[in-house]
């Protein structure tokens, strides 16, 4: 048994009667009691009114190892001097203390251990346990890390600075190759430019030359033009 303490809230009664059909039902109460316990708890006494009465009473129960998970609920009618039990019902709240939530409903009165039909009593049971368990259930072990070294640590940074270093290295070579690559083909381009320019050029000029030389007259010869003079015929 979890070691705690137990809630318990006496809310109302209901549908209550008595044994012989000639007296009704006038200020009942309850009395709880939990087996293996010193605590005991006795309701006030409420009016009878609508075939219910209203307790709204509050009151705790000091758990151990060795109480027993069984309450006992009692019924009586006070009845002037007379205190008439009118039923009882017993709850097992072992399940209660494993699923830790609180629990509100109507439970059966029982009379002479057989069910009545209609008598029952509206209660709210809580549990909560002691704040060591409490600490001894939730704290888990701290899952071990490993702290690296300040050698660790360096070796670390410079092996992922080498890395990065060879990285970029690799990119320049990578850069100038295409560089190199690209003058090399602009430097083709141009030669080949200044060699179809010069070739044009080379056979413009032979084809001027050529022409000129075909426009030109022979050279007539010496006697012909003094010959010419003589006659008065050149200016």
């Amino acid at each position: 048994m979890v070691a705690g303490t137990l809630f318990v809230d006496v809310i109302e009664v209901e549908h209550l009667k008595r044994k012989s059909p000639f007296k009704t039902v006038k200020a009942p109460y309850c009395s709880i009691v939990i087996a293996g316990t010193a605590n005991k708890f006795k309701s006030k006494a409420a009016p009878y009114h609508g075939m219910k009465s209203l307790w709204n009473e509050k009151t705790t129960f000091s758990i151990d190892d060795a109480t027993s998970p069984k309450l006992t609920v009692e019924v009586y009618d006070k009845d002037g001097s007379k205190e008439v039990n009118l039923g009882s019902t017993i709850l097992d709240f072992s399940n209660l203390i494993k699923q830790e939530k609180a629990l509100e409903a109507w439970f059966p009165i029982r009379r002479g251990g057989k069910k009545d039909q209609k008598s029952r009593v509206r209660m709210t049971l809580r549990f909560e346990p002691t704040q060591s368990q409490v600490g001894e259930k939730k704290v888990e072990p701290t899952p071990e890390v490993e702290v690296a070294s300040a050698p660790k640590i360096v070796e670390r940074a410079l092996t992922a600075t080498g890395l990065v270093m060879n990285e970029a290295e690799s990119a320049l070579e990578d850069e100038e190759k295409a560089a190199l690559k690209i003058q090399a083909l602009f430097r083709g381009r141009s030669i080949r430019k200044k060699l179809n320019t010069a070739t044009v050029s080379d056979v413009l000029m032979s084809e001027s030359a050529t022409n000129a030389d075909e426009d030109e007259e022979p050279p007539a010869p010496k006697g012909f033009f003094s010959r010419l003079c003589r006659a008065g015929i050149c200016a």
